[in-house]
């Protein structure tokens, strides 16, 4: 049961991809709560940190089968201005995409819920911007990595913001595959 704005993504595909934070003095619980998921092995997890944020002259610090320690250390030396990659998770945007994008709507945002399936699954009321159907049609998504990206996306993309058709004038959401 996806809502209308949302994109289902199988878990496998959220938790190979993550998100880059930047790591401030208002979200650093937040962020120190994933790297306790790297510990719990509960999703969403922390997967790398990069200490100089997004400067790039140190290399990333990449969280595969760290021992706790490891772990509780840079949950200690977490701070500021470091950038903590995480899995995607319930929320974020995405664009989601079916070729040829002929016009606005080819291409819109949506928020990722992770799903326990091995496809990516689409509500099938928003069909018709995509000139989709279930006949095995391709679609594509693309997860947006920047801050200004995102604001741009929700701001301009999310089916939302595009809930009337550019092209028709009409609702682009409707049932209209059986």
């Amino acid at each position: 049961n996806l809502a209308i704005d949302e994109v289902g993504i199988p878990m496998r595909v959220c938790k190979d991809i993550s998100y880059p934070y930047m790591v401030t003095e208002e979200n650093i619980d937040e962020m120190k709560g994933y790297l306790q998921n790297i510990i719990d092995d509960v999703h969403p997890k922390a997967t790398h940190l990069l200490e100089d944020g997004f400067a790039g002259k140190g290399a990333a610090i990449a969280f595969t089968n760290p021992s706790k320690e490891f772990v509780e250390a840079r949950m200690e030396r977490l701070a500021p201005h470091m950038v903590l990659h995480v899995n995607l998770k319930e929320g974020d945007i995405c664009l989601f995409n079916r070729a040829p994008s002929l016009h606005r709507q080819s291409i819109m945002a949506f928020r990722v819920r992770p799903v326990p399936t091995k496809s990516i699954s689409m509500n099938p009321t928003v069909c018709i911007p995509f000139n989709a159907d279930y006949d095995g049609d391709a679609m594509k998504v693309h997860f947006i990595q920047t801050e200004a990206a995102k604001k741009e996306a929700e701001k301009l993309l999310l089916l939302t913001k595009n809930i009337i058709h550019a092209r028709y004038g009409m609702l682009t959401v409707a049932t209209d595959q059986d």
